[in-house]
């Protein structure tokens, strides 16, 4: 994700990288640039529930390449 949001590299040489859709990682760099100052929330409920959710959708990624 950090790739992502320095902009070392362009969306499709990291999505091929990492063998995913240009438009997930699009979507990510979208929600993480929108909600970014929540990180520096202290006590941020909103912060925990978008770590998980990104945590769980590259589980779910990781086990969609697996197969």
């Amino acid at each position: 994700m950090l790739e992502l949001l320095k902009e070392y590299k362009i969306i499709s040489g990291l999505a091929a990288e990492y063998e995913m859709f240009p438009n997930q990682l699009q979507r990510w760099k979208s929600e993480a640039t929108q909600k970014m100052h929540l990180i520096f929330i202290k006590d941020s409920d909103e912060a925990e529930k978008l770590q998980k959710k990104h945590e769980s959708e590259a589980e779910d990624l990781t086990k969609q390449i697996n197969n």
